[in-house]
């Protein structure tokens, strides 16, 4: 979740303690999802994603842990 929020993909807000999708990239999800979807590049991208994500960070994905300050 660091990275994302260092690149702004998404943002936190720390009154609700919980993460907001960027409008713009919302903007963007939103007109992916409008068309159609490779089933092959689907899974690469997200076998990519899983695979850049360290075991032990599983369990706190969602969680604020460090990222407020």
């Amino acid at each position: 979740m660091r990275t994302l929020v260092d690149y702004c993909f998404v943002e936190v807000q720390a009154a609700a303690q919980c993460y907001s999708i960027h409008q713009r990239v919302r903007d963007w999800v939103s007109a992916g999802l409008n068309s159609d979807v490779d089933a092959r590049h689907y899974w690469y991208v997200l076998g990519c994603f899983a695979a850049s994500l360290d075991k032990e960070d599983w369990q706190s994905f969602g969680q604020l842990r460090g990222l407020i300050t």
